[in-house]
């Protein structure tokens, strides 16, 4: 069996995708640390 090339595509889908996981998980814990500040 063998594997297709990865294309340009595929690679900047993966590559977006991972990005967009990261950026979430780095906006909920920003989120959570705002969330802990008082508002005086």
């Amino acid at each position: 069996m063998t594997q297709s090339p990865i294309t340009a595509d595929h690679l900047a889908a993966a590559v977006g995708a991972e990005a967009s996981h990261e950026l979430a998980g780095t906006l909920k814990k920003i989120r959570h640390c705002l969330d802990q500040l008082s508002e005086e």
